[in-house]
């Protein structure tokens, strides 16, 4: 979907071209449409070709795309317009190139999520199970000080680390896609992070 996007101030140049070469708006799209463009972007080209009220799903800059296509016949001067939109288009293309750069470093934060929650909860089960056999030991009690157990730790961990994973997953897939439906690219970190946090809690903890 990201190609479809990145494609847009390309698309927008060859139709201001097309029409600048007194091609009629109606045959605009059948020229376009032999253009190399992503085939999602095709898709949406053809359907609004064939079905002028024709629902678009897809990032915002899409929708906003093909319904500016739509209108293109009730524009007084399209090409002015379209010579417009190529800039815009440019711009944002800019933007977006410069946000998948700086969003490299969320999708490496993605991607150490697991081993960073499986540290912690080891660390924790380490913890808790150090300050139990202390005060096991010790000489003296402290009445009412009383040391939780592993699940009642555990638990509030599983849940916080689900909530951080699933939002850093859909920031990144948001950043890199244009969409918060992430693929499993983005996805397969967070049953990650579940699995190795259980498989720590299973880990012996060392004396």
């Amino acid at each position: 979907m990201k190609d479809s996007v990145m494609a847009l101030p390309d698309l927008m140049r060859d139709i201001s071209e097309i029409v600048k070469a007194g091609v009629s708006i109606g045959a605009v799209f059948e020229r376009v449409l032999d253009n190399p463009y992503p085939r999602p972007l095709i898709t949406y080209l053809r359907r609004i070709s064939q079905i002028s009220n024709a629902e678009v799903d897809g990032p915002w800059l899409i929708k906003f795309a093909m319904g500016i296509l739509r209108e293109m016949p009730n524009l007084g001067s399209p090409s002015k317009a379209l010579d417009r939109l190529v800039g815009v288009f440019l711009e944002l293309k800019s933007i977006i190139m410069s946000i998948n750069y700086g969003s490299r470093s969320l999708q490496i934060l993605n991607y150490s999520l697991p081993a960073i929650f499986a540290g912690i909860t080891y660390v924790s089960r380490f913890v808790v199970s150090t300050i139990a056999s202390i005060l096991k030991n010790a000489p003296y009690t402290i009445i009412g000080l009383s040391i939780p157990s592993i699940n009642a730790v555990l638990t509030p961990l599983l849940l916080t680390a689900y909530i951080i994973s699933l939002s850093v997953t859909l920031l990144s897939s948001l950043l890199n896609n244009l969409s918060i439906n992430p693929t499993i690219k983005y996805v397969a970190p967070i049953p990650l992070t579940l699995a190795l946090m259980l498989m720590a809690v299973e880990i012996p903890v060392l004396a």
